[in-house]
C-alpha cells in the first residue's frame, strides 16, 4: 500500500521521502534522504489498522524488531540509526544498502563464483553468531534478506521473526515458512530450538549461490524417507560440478532435515567449510559441542521435533497388537501437546502438537496397516464426507445408529472398519480440531502421506 508519496517530510523536514523500496507482510520500506543529502532507508508499518488496540500491537512488534536490531551491533548487520514519528506512525530510519538482494543479483547475473559465495556466507555467518550470542535466532536467513553495500559487502536484515532461544529446548514460537530455506522445524509452533535452525538457513543460501536453484522443502524430503524413497535434495555438484566434495558435503550437512543432525552451531559449520570459527562476541560463550554421530535414513525420518520415542508404536503395528497401538498413539499425542495426562486438551493444544510428529505417527499406522488405518486415511476420509461428524464416526465405526460406542466396545482387529484405528480424538469429539490440524500439515493430501 502507499503510505508515502515522494516528496513527503518527516521528522520536522529531517527526512525527505524519494521512492518505495518494497513491500513485505509486516513492513513497508521507503527510500529517503537526509538534510545532509545522505540516502537512508525508511521502515513503517505495511497496512493501517481500523482499531487502536490491533495498531498498538503492530507498532510494538516494529519496535521490539528494531530494539533487537540495536542490540546486535555488526559490520554485517543492517544499522538501527533512529526512531522518528509520523503523526502518530512510528518509523525505524536504517542504513540505506544499494546493492540489491542475493536473489536479484542471482537471477539477474546467474550464480556466483564458488570463493565469492563462500565469502558472503562467512560474512553473514559471522554475524548470525553474534546474533546467537545475543541469545537469538534470526529465522528467516535467505537471499532475499541479504542485501549488499556498494563495496559488494553482504549485510542481513529483516529481524522481523528474531525469536529467543535456548538450545536444544522445545519452546513455542510463531511459526514461519520460507519456501526452500526453512528447516523442518519452522513448520511447527512447538518444537526444539537451537543455533541449527540459522545454519540449514545460511546452507540453504549457498546451495542457492552455487547453483541458481532453492533446496527441496523439508516436507518434501521428509514424506519421501518416511515412504523408503531417496531424499530428492538434489546435490549441489550435480548443478555446478566444480564443487569440492568437502564443500558440498558441508553444505549438505547444513541441510541435514533433523536438527540434530546439522552442526550445532555456525563456529561447527565454518569448520566443516573450511573457515575460521567466527570471533566470539563474549568471553563466556560457550564451547562448540562436537557433531553426534549421524544416523541411519530410516531413524532421521522418524526423529521427533520434541524427543518423543516411536519405538514401541512401531513395534505394536509391525506386530498387529492394535489396541497397544491405539494406545500408545494416544500417549504419544498427548505428549506432544504439553498438556498433562488428565487434564483437558484445547483447540490451542492441539494447535501445538509438532507437524513432524504427526507426518510421523501418520506414516507408521499407514505403512503398517496397509492404508486401512491412521490419521491420513482418516483425514481424507474426513474431507470426503464434507467435515460432517456424525456421518465419519459412522462410517468408521465409533457410533451405531447414532449411539457412540464407548472404548471398550471398539474393534482392534485388522478387519475393522477402514479409518477405525487410531481412536484418538473420539472421546471429546477433538477430531475436527485435529484434522484442521492434519490439513495444515499437509497430511492426507496426497498419496503416500
Amino acid at each position: 500500500m502507499t503510505i508515502w508519496q515522494p516528496g513527503h517530510r518527516l521528522a520536522g523536514g529531517k527526512y525527505t521521502i524519494e521512492r518505495l523500496l518494497g513491500e513485505g507482510g509486516f513492513c513497508v520500506t521507503y527510500q529517503a534522504r537526509d538534510t545532509t543529502d545522505r540516502p537512508v532507508a525508511i521502515q513503517t508499518l505495511n497496512t493501517e489498522r481500523s482499531q487502536a488496540r490491533e495498531l498498538n500491537l503492530w507498532q510494538q512488534h516494529l519496535a521490539n524488531t528494531a530494539l533487537r536490531l540495536a542490540h546486535c551491533h555488526h559490520r554485517h548487520i543492517v544499522a538501527v540509526e533512529e526512531f522518528v514519528l509520523d503523526g502518530l506512525r512510528w518509523c525505524v530510519v536504517l542504513e540505506y544498502l544499494p546493492g540489491g538482494s542475493l536473489d536479484t543479483i542471482v537471477e539477474r547475473d546467474g550464480v556466483l563464483p564458488v570463493p565469492q559465495a563462500i565469502a558472503i556466507v562467512e560474512q553473514i555467518g559471522s554475524a548470525v553468531a553474534l546474533i546467537h550470542d545475543r541469545g537469538l535466532l534470526h529465522r528467516d536467513i535467505k537471499p532475499l534478506n541479504i542485501l549488499t553495500r556498494h563495496n559488494g559487502e553482504a549485510v542481513l536484515i529483516d529481524f522481523g521473526l528474531a525469536s529467543p532461544f535456548q538450545q536444544d529446548v522445545v519452546e513455542i514460537q510463531e511459526d514461519y515458512t520460507s519456501r526452500g530455506f526453512a528447516p523442518i522445524e519452522q513448520y511447527d509452533r512447538r518444537a526444539k530450538r537451537g543455533a541449527y535452525t540459522d545454519v540449514y538457513g545460511l546452507a540453504a543460501t549457498l546451495y542457492f549461490l552455487v547453483t541458481g536453484e532453492i533446496p527441496r522443502s523439508p516436507l518434501t524430503r521428509i514424506r519421501d524417507r518416511q515412504n523408503g524413497r531417496p531424499d530428492p535434495l538434489v546435490p549441489p555438484s550435480d548443478y555446478c560440478p566444480d564443487l569440492r566434495t568437502s564443500l558440498e558435503a558441508a553444505i549438505l550437512n547444513g541441510l541435514a532435515l533433523q536438527p540434530e543432525d546439522r552442526p550445532p552451531t555456525i563456529a561447527a559449520w565454518f569448520d566443516q567449510l573450511g573457515l575460521e570459527p567466527p570471533a566470539p562476541a563474549t568471553q563466556s560463550h560457550a564451547a562448540t559441542p562436537p557433531p553426534e554421530p549421524r544416523r541411519d535414513p530410516q531413524t532421521e525420518a522418524y526423529a521427533s521435533a520434541i524427543g518423543l520415542r516411536f519405538e514401541a508404536l512401531r513395534s505394536a503395528l509391525e506386530t498387529g497388537r492394535w489396541q497397544d497401538a491405539d494406545r500408545e498413539t494416544d500417549r504419544l499425542l498427548q505428549i506432544a501437546t504439553g498438556v498433562k495426562s488428565g487434564a483437558p486438551i484445547t483447540i490451542e493444544d492441539i494447535e501445538n502438537i509438532p507437524g513432524r510428529d504427526l507426518r510421523t505417527i501418520a506414516s507408521l499406522w499407514n505403512i503398517y496397516s496397509s492404508g486401512r488405518f491412521g490419521l491420513a486415511y482418516q483425514a481424507r476420509l474426513w474431507r470426503s464426507l464434507n467435515q460432517d461428524s456424525d456421518r465419519f464416526a459412522a462410517v468408521v465405526g465409533w457410533s451405531v445408529q447414532g449411539r457412540w460406542r464407548g472404548y471398550g466396545e471398539l474393534s482392534f482387529r485388522s478387519d475393522a472398519p477402514a479409518g477405525h484405528l487410531p481412536t484418538w480424538g473420539r472421546r471429546g469429539k477433538l477430531w475436527a480440531t485435529l484434522c484442521d490440524r492434519l490439513e495444515a500439515c499437509h497430511i492426507g493430501q496426497s498419496e503416500g502421506d
